[in-house]
């Protein structure tokens, strides 16, 4: 669904990566009890039952916020949502910190 804001002379459009997946299959095989199957595929004996159909399907969507346009009358520009330059100096900050702060374990203590 597309919604655009409308703000005086601003029209600010969001944008967005949608991903998409499905999968299905179909296949016949023997119904076996999980207790009474053979230790090795060479020793396989047919339990007798009927042949059972085995269906499944399955999908997922995930969505992912890219910015916003912004689209004046005399300027259109892509702001972003993520600021990748402030998120590379946190984690570059972030893991050294922890190291240096974070309890220390001995691998001889009994718990």
């Amino acid at each position: 669904m597309f919604l655009a804001s409308l703000s005086g002379d601003k029209v600010i459009i969001p944008v967005a990566q949608v991903l998409l997946g499905m999968g299905g299959g179909y296949g016949n095989g023997i119904q076996q009890d999980k207790k009474s199957l053979p230790p090795e595929p060479s020793q396989a004996v047919s339990s007798g039952k009927p042949e059972a159909p085995v269906e499944n399907g399955g999908g997922g969507m995930v969505l992912i916020a890219k910015g916003v346009c912004e689209v004046t009358p005399k300027t259109t520009r892509f702001i972003p949502a993520h600021n990748l330059r402030q998120l590379a100096i946190v984690l570059t900050a972030g893991f050294p910190l922890g190291r240096l702060f974070a309890p220390r374990h001995s691998r001889n203590a009994k718990l």
